[in-house]
Formats: structure tokens, C-alpha cells, sequence
């Protein structure tokens, strides 16, 4: 009576070591994408902001100048940019 093999294939460590490195691939990937939008809503919100400030000191300037609301504005404005710019020297892919 004869015995059949099985067939083994020579490879199937180095396939499973494969599909283990493009798994923590992917999983790296979709960190960096999570990451990612944290930081695009971040700057939506940021430029909310922005955009709000220059709203209201439109109004301010509508109904004649005032210096310390322009200065205010103006300082709130570059804090905000100051705020961007150091936040986004924090986010290293």
C-alpha cells in the first residue's frame, strides 16, 4: 500500500515573514493616517479661529477705528499663528 505525501511547500516561512512585515506595514500606515487627520482638524479649527477674528474685526473697523481693538485683534491673530507654527514643528511622522 502506498503512502501519499503531503506537499510542502519550501517557502512558506519566508511567505508568512512577508505577510507579517506588510501586516506591521499596514498597521504603521494607519497610524500615520490617524495622525494625519488629528492634524488637518486641528488646522480646521485653527483657521475657524482665524477666520472668526477677521469677521470681527471687519465689524470693529465697519463702525469707525478703535486702536486697542485693532492692536487686540492683531496680537490674537499672531498668537494663533505663533500657536501653528510651534505645534507643527511638534508633529514628526
Amino acid at each position: 500500500m502506498a503512502t501519499t505525501r503531503k506537499f510542502r511547500f519550501p517557502f512558506d516561512p519566508v511567505l508568512r515573514q512577508r505577510r507579517q512585515a506588510e501586516e506591521q506595514k499596514q498597521r504603521a500606515l494607519a497610524a500615520v493616517m490617524r495622525r494625519q487627520l488629528s492634524i488637518e482638524e486641528r488646522l480646521r479649527g485653527i483657521q475657524r479661529q482665524i477666520e472668526s477674528s477677521q469677521h470681527e474685526l471687519g465689524e470693529f473697523l465697519s463702525g469707525g477705528v478703535n486702536t486697542q481693538v485693532i492692536r487686540a485683534q492683531a496680537n490674537m491673530t499672531m498668537q494663533f499663528t505663533h500657536k501653528t507654527l510651534a505645534k507643527s514643528h511638534d508633529f514628526k511622522v
